[in-house]
C-alpha cells in the first residue's frame, strides 16, 4: 500500500490494521506477522508504504485489513490561516495488480 498526498509542508500518516488487530503506523513500524511501514514521511507529498509479502516470508492473514489515513499536521497553519485541505491517494498492490 502506498499513500501520497498533494500538499507541501504537511504530514499525513498511513495506518494499517491487520486481521490480528495489530496496527502498523509511525510508532509501530513492524508487526508480528511481518507487516512493515517503511518510513514516516513527515514532509511534503509522501510516500508512506506498508509492505506484507509471502515471498519475503511474511504471514498473510485472511480477512479484512483496515486502512486509515490521518491528516496529522499542516506546517503552514497559523492563527490567521487555518489548516489547508489535503488530497490523498492510497494505491494497493495485490498479487502484482494495482487497485485504488
Amino acid at each position: 500500500m502506498t499513500l501520497t498526498w498533494n500538499l507541501p509542508a504537511s504530514d499525513v500518516d498511513l495506518y494499517v490494521t491487520q486481521p490480528d488487530g495489530e496496527t502498523s503506523w509511525f510508532s509501530n513500524k513492524t508487526t508480528a506477522i511481518g507487516g512493515r511501514l517503511d518510513v514516516d514521511n513527515a514532509r511534503d507529498f509522501g510516500p508512506e508504504n506498508y509492505f506484507l509479502s509471502s515471498e519475503q516470508g511474511n504471514k498473510i492473514l485472511p480477512r479484512v485489513y483496515t486502512i486509515r489515513v490521518h491528516y496529522y499536521r499542516d506546517r503552514q497553519k497559523t492563527d490567521q490561516q487555518p489548516a489547508r485541505v489535503v488530497g490523498w491517494r492510497v494505491v494497493i498492490l495485490v498479487s502484482g495488480q494495482p487497485d485504488e
